[in-house]
């Protein structure tokens, strides 16, 4: 690996780490500074969100490796609420995971409906495009759409 040159951005980037640690290492009073270190530890900790691993398809030869294949409910639901802006005149409120061993078993949707809208036929374009997107997105570990539960929780006369 070649030695970084002086007109380096990295060198600089290395300069400054090493100088801030040496700064760090002569400080008399360290306590404060791991006092620091554990609060914004701790703010990091408290601000994550939990998440449930979904299994998704891997090809064949993967498969016969051993490998497995998850993706977090979190971006799953993130994939879905962008899928469903909009669609029918509704909007995803909730989403929740039917989940048996990483297999999606099923998912409920709730969703504000805009004052007017066909929701028989709204449900069922959502239905088959969550669908479509878990599909996508898991392969053959997606439920059937006879388990993707659709609740209109909320009518409002706003449009999306």
């Amino acid at each position: 690996m070649d030695e970084p040159t002086p007109d380096d951005p990295s060198a600089e980037f290395d300069a400054l780490l090493q100088r801030a640690a040496q700064e760090v290492r002569e400080d008399d009073d360290n306590d404060s500074w791991l006092r620091v270190t554990e609060s914004i530890f701790a703010k990091v900790r408290a601000s994550t969100r939990h998440s449930v691993p979904l299994r998704a398809e891997l090809s064949a030869d993967l498969v016969a490796r051993g490998d497995q294949l998850f993706i977090t409910d979190i971006v799953v639901k993130q994939i879905l609420r962008d899928a469903l802006e909009g669609i029918g005149g509704t909007a995803p409120l909730r989403m929740h995971f039917d989940i048996d061993n990483g297999i999606c078993q099923g998912i409920e949707i709730d969703l504000t409906a805009e004052y007017g809208t066909d929701l028989k036929k709204s449900s069922r374009d959502i239905r088959n495009l969550v669908h479509e997107v878990l599909r996508v997105e898991l392969g053959s570990a997606a439920t059937t759409p006879e388990n993707i539960k659709i609740h209109i929780a909320d009518v409002t006369d706003e449009r999306f």
